[in-house]
């Protein structure tokens, strides 16, 4: 029906076009086909995503997918869809090598581009994308999202070293594979300055070392507003000095959000870090880090082994809204992990301690 509609030039006004959790992609190839060579040039968002993964396709859904996003591909091509401004697609690629044919006809007037769970079983699919980034023809986008996408170094480094100057957010979840040469590409991009416009960057799971980490996290843009490293467990001690460092040094002024959770924090990482964080923070996630024995307030201990160092003042995070503390749940296990958070939130703060709001806190104590 929808296809027929399109086909008939019956939607040529059409703006927006979002086809969620509809059953399309991986195993819909056929019904794509029946509409996806008739979108009207009008159309500036095209969503078709899966808010979960799905089952593995068939080997002839997979070439009718194939069929499906060439058609797009030469839909955008052709000029077709001139005015598209947001793409988004899950789950749209298998083991064969051309479903992403289509990345190297994306228009001009993207501004927007989001893929999930792209298969793992590729190398040459991004060589479209990169092209296209490197001749500055997506010189509008704002917001990449590759999720999972399974990027591996040698991608990670084409794709990165030609990020547009416009780009406001990177999201990297899931792709573990980057390898320090990906990550000296996102630095190198940074130390020229040519992400001034960063906000928000999003390397959750992306299995940063504590070499990568050390890498670029001296060089974020101090245009960055949100900043999520969240299961990255294998940075460690000297990693987060340098994060600490840049903090500490002003580099990070508008930075408002920080999520480092599950990052596998000890006390000694924690004081290196959270005594830095910028008057502007609003809010904090450190949940699932069980080793921390010192949060916020309480400072390293002193050369001598007794007592502690200095802590963060209150007034200097009166801009903190909230705090996400999450552990194991165990209660027992609490005393041991936390130690104390004395009196280390602004009134106006609100926590959640496994995911129970403790609204205005002031003072929070364990053991």
């Amino acid at each position: 029906m929808l296809g027929s509609k399109l086909k008939a030039g019956h939607l040529g006004s059409l703006r927006s076009l979002l086809l969620d959790n509809c059953g399309l992609l991986p195993r819909g190839g056929f019904r794509l086909l029946a509409f996806l060579p008739f979108l009207p040039a009008s159309l500036e968002t095209l969503r078709l995503q899966q808010t979960s993964r799905t089952e593995e396709p068939r080997e002839i859904d997979a070439w009718v997918v194939q069929r499906a996003l060439a058609s797009l591909g030469l839909k955008m091509k052709s000029g077709g869809l001139r005015d598209l401004k947001h793409l988004s697609l899950s789950s749209c690629v298998h083991d064969g090598k051309s479903e992403l044919s289509f990345l190297e006809s994306l228009p001009s007037t993207l501004e927007s581009l989001e893929l999930f769970w792209v298969s793992r079983n590729f190398n040459a699919e991004w060589t479209g994308l990169a092209t296209r980034l490197e001749s500055g023809e997506l010189a509008r986008l704002k917001l990449l999202r590759l999720h999972e996408c399974g990027l591996k170094s040698e991608n990670a480094t084409s794709l990165f070293a030609h990020l547009p100057v416009s780009l406001e957010t990177l999201d990297l979840t899931g792709n573990d594979e980057i390898g320090p040469e990906g990550w000296r590409a996102v630095a190198r991009r940074m130390e020229k300055s040519e992400l001034k416009g960063l906000k928000n960057l999003v390397l959750r799971n992306c299995g940063l070392k504590n070499s990568d980490a050390c890498t670029f996290l001296r060089v974020l843009p101090s245009s960055l507003e949100s900043l999520d490293l969240s299961m990255n467990g294998d940075v460690e001690i000297e990693g987060w000095r340098v994060f600490g460092e840049r903090l500490r040094d002003g580099g990070l002024p508008l930075l408002s959000n920080l999520r480092v959770s599950d990052c596998c924090l000890s006390g000694n990482s924690a004081v290196l870090l959270f005594p830095s964080l910028p008057s502007s923070m609003k809010c904090l996630d450190f949940s699932w880090n069980t080793e921390l024995e010192r949060v916020i307030e309480n400072g390293p201990a002193s050369e001598d082994g007794e007592g502690e160092g200095e802590g963060v003042p209150r007034h200097e995070l009166e801009s903190l809204r909230r705090v996400l503390i999450r552990f194991s749940g165990r209660a027992p296990a609490l005393s041991r992990e936390v130690r104390s958070m004395d009196g280390s939130f602004p009134r106006s703060c609100q926590a959640e301690l496994g995911g129970k709001s403790l609204k205005g806190v002031k003072k929070v104590r364990f053991g």
